[in-house]
């Protein structure tokens, strides 16, 4: 079976090409619930793949197979002159992170092993554990953790670590 990732993008920059860019993202969700569906031509990416999109107002939603399409999506901003911010997720995997495209400038933050090494599961009580806290499932736990490493790494960068 294969495993999916969530991708969850918002595009950035001037309101006019953000807009360009979800009317691609729109055409090609149209497109897809008419079973063909293609991704622009420049885009040259060997991860090519999006599934399932849905273009909401602040965000588009879509998956891939096993991990995050970075090269595609950096293709469409450099082709529209601009950037993203893509949250994703491989639940199976355990891949969970957040990829920050601006300025020709690529940041991905992404928990590793000693990051998913600090959050518990109680059995008894069916729940997890992580920085004093108490989650019903690993979702939340995961996400709170990838937000507090961006924090932490980006604090680092400040520090001129």
């Amino acid at each position: 079976m294969e495993n999916w990732c969530d991708n969850t993008v918002r595009f950035t920059g001037e309101p006019t090409i953000v807009t360009t860019i979800n009317k691609l993202f729109s055409k090609m969700e149209k497109d897809q619930e008419k079973g063909c569906f293609q991704l622009p031509r420049f885009i040259t990416a060997e991860n090519r793949l999006m599934t399932d999109l849905s273009v909401q107002p602040d965000y588009i939603y879509y998956r891939t197979r096993c991990e995050p399409n970075l090269q595609a999506l950096q293709q469409i901003a450099d082709h529209f002159n601009a950037g993203f911010v893509n949250r994703y997720a491989e639940p199976g995997t355990y891949l969970w992170g957040q990829a920050t495209y601006a300025n020709a400038q690529a940041e991905n933050i992404d928990l590793d092993r000693d990051d998913l090494k600090q959050f518990s599961y109680d059995s008894e009580l069916a729940c997890y554990h992580y920085n004093g806290k108490t989650y019903d499932d690993n979702f939340d736990v995961l996400t709170d953790m990838l937000d507090d490493k961006i924090q932490r790494t980006r604090a680092s960068y400040q520090l001129g670590r």
